[in-house]
């Protein structure tokens, strides 16, 4: 009797990034209606912060703000948040209807966010400083109509309060450039002549005739991070790096080049192991055969350069992809003393034993194990549910997608429609015309840096191309 081979099922978190994925290719091409739908689909599957984000995120770009923000105010912290975390997510809510222009929601978020640091213990001047550097902002939006071509009214009472909450955060934290510099400029405002303020409230045209400095010359902000390459990225004195390598089947299939998968992933290693810094110790794991099978399995450090590169050689392509049994094998193969650890996985699908691959990101992020994932594969829409497990892994850890493009490069390819809680930085432009420009990133202290919240169960309402030497 013949046997028959029973397929896993699909894991339900990870056929929600499948979803996102697709839902990111539709938003890219200007179909929001899909988008929406496919991210919705993903958040029945799994609902995370997320997809209630990038929903949130298109709507506010189809101009339905209030639609977005319901959605936005459905994120709830639980007990598996930390305190920074149940702080972020209150001041992250506010940051939003801060740039939706929903003032008093925006205010509260602030409010609940101090409170929320208060009642944690949090001992974090940084944060609290940051905290009320943004309230003090959204305490000076305007409280009138928002027609450019009408004049826009603040009382006197909000950008004296506005001032207090400047200076707090001076106090808290001296380095607050953006603090000094809008207490700075609200302290001038409050300085105008009573006399010119009609019914305490201060016109657009009063402030614009004031000798401000501009913020770029108050404020030198920290050069812009550069643009690196992926060798730039891995190059980490004395970390430790592990190749994870797709010897399936499939891999014997053709690249974009002519030559077989398994052979582009080989020279992509091969290059970086001559290109890479002398201290960082590199290591080898395979994914094929059977779930069953033992892989090659070689810890960083344990051969030379030279020995790894004939391993890599003699390498061939046969079995399944039991990538999900290896990534967790991953884990034990570091040494406590890395700087850093790295994982650099070459592919062309999914894992094919079961289980979740997004699940186990989220475990190499707990080990802070970054992982830079290669795809043999070209983008398109057959190709996308294994660009979106892909996306995944470097997503969540930190790392960047790679994959061939149709000239044969290997290009920088991670993507999301939206950065995720990202830090505290106010983006509105210009609250009180040209002169009020708060846009300088604050920084935190590193025992109490922000980070992303751990995903809790919510509510909802029913309504650069960068090349490998090749």
């Amino acid at each position: 009797m013949q046997s028959i081979t029973i397929l896993p099922s699909k894991n339900p978190i990870d056929q929600a990034r499948h979803w996102q994925y697709k839902a990111l290719k539709k938003y890219q091409k200007g179909d929001n209606r899909k988008a929406l739908k496919y991210l919705k689909r993903a958040h029945v599957l799994d609902r995370r912060n997320e997809y209630i984000l990038e929903i949130a995120k298109i709507y506010e770009e189809m101009g339905k703000h209030k639609k977005a923000y319901a959605w936005i105010s459905a994120i709830k912290a639980t007990d598996q948040n930390s305190s920074v975390e149940k702080v972020t997510i209150q001041a992250w809510k506010a940051l939003i209807a801060t740039n939706y222009g929903l003032r008093m929601q925006a205010l509260s978020g602030y409010d609940e966010a101090i409170n929320v640091l208060e009642r944690e213990g949090l001992d974090s001047m940084k944060l609290e400083s940051t905290l009320r550097t943004n309230y003090g902002v959204t305490r000076c939006f305007n409280q009138s109509a928002t027609d450019e071509d009408k004049a826009r009214l603040i009382h006197r009472r909000d950008f004296q309060q506005a001032y207090e909450y400047f200076d707090k955060a001076v106090q808290l934290d001296s380095s607050n450039c953006t603090a000094r510099y809008n207490r700075m400029v609200v302290e001038t405002i409050l300085n105008i002549d009573p006399k010119l303020v009609k019914y305490g409230y201060v016109g657009d045209s009063l402030i614009q005739r004031l000798d401000l400095p501009d913020m770029k010359t108050f404020c030198i902000p920290p050069p812009p991070p550069p643009n690196a390459t992926i060798v730039q990225k891995l190059n980490i004195p004395k970390s430790e790096i592990l190749f994870v390598v797709d010897i399936s089947g499939s891999m014997s299939y053709n690249a974009p080049t002519g030559n077989s998968r398994l052979h582009e992933a080989k020279k992509v290693i091969t290059d970086l192991t001559y290109d890479l810094h002398d201290s960082i110790e590199i290591g080898l794991l395979t994914v094929g055969g059977s779930c069953d099978s033992a892989p090659i399995s070689i810890p960083p450090g344990h051969l030379s350069r030279s020995q790894l590169r004939e391993v890599i050689t003699h390498l061939e392509a046969d079995g399944g992809t039991p990538l999900n049994n290896v990534l967790q094998l991953s884990k034990t193969k570091f040494s406590e003393n890395a700087k850093a650890k790295t994982i650099f996985l070459c592919t062309d699908g999914i894992d094919g034993c079961g289980g979740s691959t997004c699940m186990i990101a989220e475990e190499l992020l707990r080990e802070d194990i970054k992982v830079h994932a290669f795809s043999l594969l070209l983008e398109s829409s057959k190709n996308d549910e294994v660009f979106a497990i892909a996306n995944c892994l470097s997503q969540t850890t930190g790392g960047e997608l790679l994959a061939l493009n149709e000239a044969a490069e290997v290009e920088i390819k991670t993507e999301q429609i939206i950065p995720h809680l990202q830090p505290l930085i106010l983006v509105q432009d210009d609250l009180v015309k040209v002169t009020f420009t708060p846009q300088i990133p604050i920084e935190h202290d590193e025992d109490s840096a922000l980070s992303t919240p751990t995903v809790p169960t919510i509510a909802l309402p029913k309504t650069t191309k960068t090349s490998t030497r090749r």
